[in-house]
C-alpha cells in the first residue's frame, strides 16, 4: 500500500519559518548593538556633562532641580545630594533671588536666555563679592517647555583680574598726575578704598631716615577721628610692628586672620595707639613695601574690617604692584625736587658769575679809560714833545689798553646775554656789504699774517631784518678767530641763501681742532690750547658769545668740519625774524 502526501507547503513553510527566525535573530542583534552604541553614547555624554568645567542643572516646571553636575555643586558649595528634589531657594538662598526670575522667565515664555552676568555675596566668604556667567535655555518635552536647563560659568577671578587692572591703571595715572607725591599718595589711599581695603596707612621714608605718615583713607567716613588718631604715631616711633619691619626688611608681611596676639604684635605699641587700632577692629591686613632706585621709600598697609573680607595671596599680588608703583612715583617726584633744587642753584650761580664778570668788567673800564685819555693827550703832545722812542712806548700802551677794552667789552656782552638782558633791535640792511665791510676791517690783520682773506657774496645786495650791530659782532669773532689760528694758507667768507634763511660759512686752513676739544669749544672761557703758555690769546668767549648771539637772532652757529687742513664754521640766520620758527 503506498501512500503520497504533498508537503510543499510544509516545506516552505519551514523554510520560511527558518528565514524569519534567522532575519529575527539578525534584527535582534542589530538591536543589542545599537542598545550597546547608544548606552556608550550615554556614557560618554554623561562622562562628559560630569567632567566640564562649567555647571550644567536641570530644573522641572516646579524650579526644583532634577539634575546637575559636580562643577554645579561646586559652584552653589553645596553635596550633590542637597540639590535634587529642591528649589534654588532652599538649597543657596542667597543666590535664589537672582536666578529663580530668570527660570520662571524660560518657564512663561519658551524663549532662551543666551548670556547673563550675575554677582552676589556669599555666606561662606563674607564680602567677598562672586560673579557668574549664566545661560538659560527651555527644556521640552512633546513640544512643551516642562523644565529649563541651566549652564553657569563661574567668573569671580577674572572679574578680580579686569578689576585689578582698571584699579592699577587708575592708581598709576593719578600717581603721575603730580610730582606732589604726598598729594597723590593720598589720592592713592582714597582710590584703594573700598575695592582693595577698608582702611589703609601710608608711610614714607625720608632721606634722613626718620617717617612721616603721609596719607590714610577709611571706607566709614564715622572712622576718620579714630584713624586721625593712628596717623599721630609715625611709623618711626613705634618700637616694633608691622610696618617698621616692612620699612627695614622691604618684605611684605599678610595676616589673613588677626587675633589678639597678632594685633598687639603687629601694632608695635600699646597705650592710646593700641586702643586706636582695636576700635578700627582690623579682621585681616597687609603691609607692602614702596621699593625704588633700590630701597625701601616708604609701605603701605592695607587693613579689612566692616566688610569682614579676608586677604589671601592675590590680594597680596595686587598690593605689591600698588606699592612698586607707588614707590615709583616717590622716587621720580624726589628726583625732579633735587633736580629742581640743583637746577636754582646752578642758576643762581650763574647769576653771580654774570654779575661779577659785569661788576668787575665796569670797575676795570673806569680807570682804563682815564688811561687811553691820558695816553692820548701825551701822543698829541699837549705837555711837551716826545721822542720817537717814547711814542712808540706810548702806542703799545694805547694798543694794550685798546686790547684790554676788547676783552672787558667781550666779558660785559657775555654777562649780558647770560642774564637775558641782551635786547634785539631789528632793522633792515644789506647783509652782503655788511658782510664786506667786517671783512674790510679785518684784512689788515690777515696782510701782516701773510694769509690770503677772500669774499664770495652774492652779486647783487641781500636784504635781512635783523640787528645789524649783534651780527656784525658774530662775523668779527668768527673771522678775527679764524685769522688768528691761521698762520698760513688762507681764510675764506662765502654767503649762499636759502628761501628763508642766509648761509655763511667761515673756512679757514689752521691746525683744526683735536677731537677731544669739538665738544666744548662753545663753551665760555674754553680755550684750544689752555695752558698758560699758549701762543694765541684771548679770554675763550668769542665762540660762546657768537653762538648765544645767533642763537638770539634766531639762528645756529654750528662747526661743520674740521681737519688737519683746517675749520670751518657755520652761521645760518633768519632773512626775516621768525622764519626758521
Amino acid at each position: 500500500v503506498a501512500v503520497n502526501v504533498d508537503i510543499t507547503d510544509r516545506r516552505n513553510a519551514e523554510r520560511a519559518l527558518r528565514a524569519s527566525e534567522q532575519q529575527y535573530r539578525q534584527l535582534a542583534a542589530e538591536v543589542l548593538e545599537t542598545e550597546r552604541a547608544i548606552r556608550q553614547h550615554l556614557a560618554e555624554i554623561e562622562a562628559i556633562y560630569e567632567g566640564t568645567p562649567v555647571g550644567l542643572a536641570g530644573f522641572d516646571s516646579q524650579l526644583r532641580f532634577v539634575r546637575l553636575n559636580e562643577s554645579m555643586a561646586q559652584i552653589n558649595g553645596r553635596p550633590r545630594e542637597a540639590h535634587l528634589g529642591r528649589t534654588m531657594g532652599e538649597v543657596v538662598p542667597w543666590v535664589a533671588p537672582l536666578v529663580e526670575p530668570l527660570l520662571r522667565q524660560v518657564l512663561a515664555t519658551g524663549e532662551a536666555i543666551p548670556g547673563v552676568e550675575l554677582s552676589g555675596d556669599s555666606p561662606a566668604q563674607p564680602g567677598v563679592r562672586r560673579y557668574w556667567f549664566a545661560r538659560y535655555h527651555p527644556w521640552r518635552s512633546g513640544g512643551e517647555v516642562v523644565g529649563v536647563n541651566a549652564t553657569v560659568e563661574e567668573i569671580t577671578e577674572r572679574k578680580r583680574a579686569e578689576s585689578a587692572r582698571q584699579f592699577l591703571s587708575e592708581a598709576s595715572a593719578v600717581l603721575a598726575s603730580s610730582l606732589d607725591y604726598e598729594t597723590t599718595l593720598a589720592q592713592t589711599a582714597h582710590l584703594a578704598i573700598p575695592f582693595l581695603a577698608d582702611y589703609c596707612v601710608v608711610d614714607v621714608l625720608q632721606d634722613d631716615g626718620t617717617t612721616s605718615r603721609v596719607a590714610s583713607a577709611h571706607v566709614d567716613p564715622a572712622m576718620a577721628p579714630v584713624l586721625a588718631g593712628v596717623m599721630r604715631y609715625k611709623a618711626g616711633e613705634l618700637r616694633d610692628g608691622m610696618v617698621p619691619r616692612v620699612l627695614r626688611s622691604g618684605v611684605p608681611e599678610l595676616v589673613s586672620e588677626v587675633t589678639p596676639a597678632a594685633l598687639e604684635r603687629d601694632a608695635g605699641r600699646g597705650g592710646d595707639f593700641l586702643e586706636h587700632v582695636r576700635t578700627l577692629g582690623p579682621r585681616s591686613y597687609l603691609c607692602v613695601p614702596m621699593p625704588a632706585g633700590g630701597r625701601v621709600l616708604g609701605s603701605i598697609l592695607l587693613c579689612h574690617s566692616c566688610s569682614g573680607r579676608r586677604y589671601g595671596p592675590a590680594d597680596l599680588e595686587i598690593a605689591q604692584e600698588l606699592g612698586r608703583r607707588a614707590g615709583a612715583a616717590v622716587f621720580n617726584a624726589r628726583q625732579y625736587a633735587a633736580a629742581q633744587a640743583a637746577g636754582r642753584e646752578a642758576e643762581a650761580a650763574s647769576q653771580s658769575k654774570s654779575q661779577f664778570l659785569a661788576t668787575m668788567s665796569h670797575e676795570l673800564r673806569t680807570p682804563l679809560t682815564g688811561i687811553i685819555g691820558y695816553t692820548e693827550l701825551l701822543d698829541e703832545e699837549v705837555t711837551g714833545p716826545l721822542t720817537p722812542r717814547q711814542k712808540h712806548q706810548l702806542g703799545r700802551i694805547k694798543a694794550s689798553a685798546w686790547h684790554l677794552v676788547t676783552i672787558i667789552d667781550e666779558i660785559l656782552l657775555f654777562a649780558r646775554v647770560e642774564a637775558g638782558r641782551e635786547q634785539v633791535r631789528l632793522s633792515e640792511f644789506d647783509l652782503s656789504l655788511l658782510l664786506q665791510e667786517s671783512v674790510g676791517i679785518l684784512e689788515p690783520q690777515a696782510h701782516a699774517k701773510g694769509i690770503a682773506l677772500a669774499a664770495a657774496l652774492p652779486a647783487g645786495p641781500l636784504p635781512v631784518e635783523s640787528d645789524q650791530g649783534k651780527l656784525r659782532q658774530v662775523l668779527l669773532n668768527l673771522v678775527g678767530n679764524a685769522i688768528k689760528f691761521t698762520d698760513e694758507g688762507f681764510v675764506r667768507v662765502a654767503l649762499t641763501t636759502t628761501e628763508a634763511t642766509a648761509v655763511i660759512r667761515v673756512e679757514d686752513t689752521g691746525p683744526g681742532i683735536p677731537q677731544d676739544q669739538r665738544q666744548r669749544i662753545f663753551e665760555p672761557f674754553t680755550q684750544v690750547d689752555g695752558s698758560s703758555t699758549r701762543l694765541k690769546g684771548g679770554t675763550g668767549l668769542g665762540l660762546t658769545v657768537s653762538r648765544q648771539l645767533a642763537q638770539l637772532l634766531g639762528g645756529s652757529l654750528e662747526l661743520e668740519r674740521t681737519s688737519a687742513d683746517g675749520s670751518t664754521f657755520l652761521l645760518t640766520i633768519p632773512l626775516r625774524p621768525g622764519a626758521l620758527q
